[in-house]
């Protein structure tokens, strides 16, 4: 996405946003941030970030601050126990011997698609793994500040078109995880992130 020149506007629907922030889990745990990932640049209406990001800073111009709650079902989504289900142990294969109760692994679910599951348990028969989100059903803090707004070029719109929405800008490695703009379902990565300008 192209340098920030036009800083007049405030936020609407396919506005270019670029936001500094900090997330953070109930505990107080920093999960994600822009000191971390550098400024998330986003277009704004379109899907790419969690709805509470979103609506906290709408119609609102560069210089904004918030500070406040996303509550679950604006944030990752609420914990659904239907999300953890046994799976049968044959069909990790040769990774069995690799994984370990309580981390989180990028799965091959079919179509080139992974997806990140948090590991329960292990037996002869069985891995019972968790699809949730690892912040599902948490509240979290946002506090952020708006330093740009932008419209969206037709290059940048026409280029959201055929993508799922939902993307995360934070790790989703074995042993971490966020990313504030990830989908619910925490199974994308990576698309909405930008160090620079």
């Amino acid at each position: 996405m192209s340098i920030f020149k036009e800083n007049y506007m405030n936020i609407t629907e396919k506005s270019v946003v670029k936001l500094d922030y900090n997330l953070s889990d109930e505990s107080g745990k920093i999960i994600d941030s822009s000191e971390l990932n550098g400024s998330l640049i986003y277009i704004h209406g379109v899907g790419m970030m969690m709805p509470g990001i979103e609506n906290a800073i709408n119609g609102q111009g560069v210089g904004y601050s918030y500070t406040g709650i996303i509550e679950p079902e604006d944030g990752y989504g609420v914990y659904k126990p239907e999300n953890v289900m046994p799976v049968p142990r044959a069909q990790f294969a040769h990774l069995i011997d690799q994984m370990e109760v309580g981390k989180l692994y990028n799965f091959d679910v079919g179509g080139g698609n992974t997806q990140l599951l948090k590991v329960v348990s292990i037996d002869d028969e069985y891995v019972t793994v968790d699809a949730n989100h690892p912040y599902a059903g948490e509240k979290l803090t946002l506090n952020c500040t708006v330093q740009g707004v932008r419209p969206a070029s037709l290059d940048e719109l026409n280029s959201l078109s055929g993508e799922s929405s939902g993307c995360g800008c934070g790790s989703h490695g074995s042993d971490s995880s966020g990313g504030c703009c990830s989908s619910n379902d925490g199974a994308k990565g990576g698309c909405c992130s930008s160090k620079g300008d």
